[in-house]
């Protein structure tokens, strides 16, 4: 009886304990970007910006100038262009994008379209002045359709906005062989 009166409380904080620990949300959901949404086209507000979805076509191949040569990039899928009107700019930043897919997964913008003209790698909004970006991803075909971009500033976004846009419903998208980006 005097082994329990001791082992019982213990054996009770550790179940407690142990409820407590497999309830408690982890740091990569706890500090993830706050997301506000723009449905159909419209405009998503966030803290230090708003955008809006502007237009989307896919292309078997891109090309554009870089330093006076012309680079012609191809895909074992497709490129997806997405050109993102940028508003209401608070202060001056350099943004980056996701196209988060049907299935769930991830993707960032392609690294073989960098120094393109327009594209958010070379792009920096300031305040007072409304402007496009544009962000160029490389995946498959099955993933365009009923994705979302996800929209945020460059470098460490912890607990800060993140807008996800959708284009508009029955906008349709063009697809060119071959797409020159300027």
């Amino acid at each position: 009886m005097m082994v329990i009166r001791y082992v019982l409380p213990i054996f009770l904080g550790a179940c407690v304990l142990g409820a407590l620990m497999m309830s408690t949300p982890t740091f990569d959901s706890v500090f993830q970007p706050m997301r506000s949404t723009a449905h159909s086209g419209g405009a998503a507000h966030g803290r230090l910006h708003a955008a809006r979805f502007a237009d989307w076509q896919t292309a078997d191949q891109i090309s554009f100038d870089r330093y006076g040569t012309t680079l012609t990039r191809d895909t074992e899928g497709v490129f997806l262009i997405v050109d993102i009107d940028i508003l209401d700019v608070r202060e001056s930043l350099r943004l980056t994008a996701t196209w988060l897919g049907r299935s769930g997964r991830h993707y960032a913008q392609t690294a073989r379209a960098d120094g393109a003209p327009s594209t958010l790698d070379v792009r920096q909004f300031h305040p007072g002045l409304d402007n496009r970006g544009r962000a160029v991803f490389e995946l498959p075909r099955d993933e365009i359709e009923k994705g979302t971009l996800l929209l945020s500033r460059k470098g460490p976004n912890i607990l800060d906005s993140e807008l996800e846009l959708t284009p508009t419903k029955g906008a349709g998208m063009r697809h060119n062989n071959l797409l020159r980006l300027e």
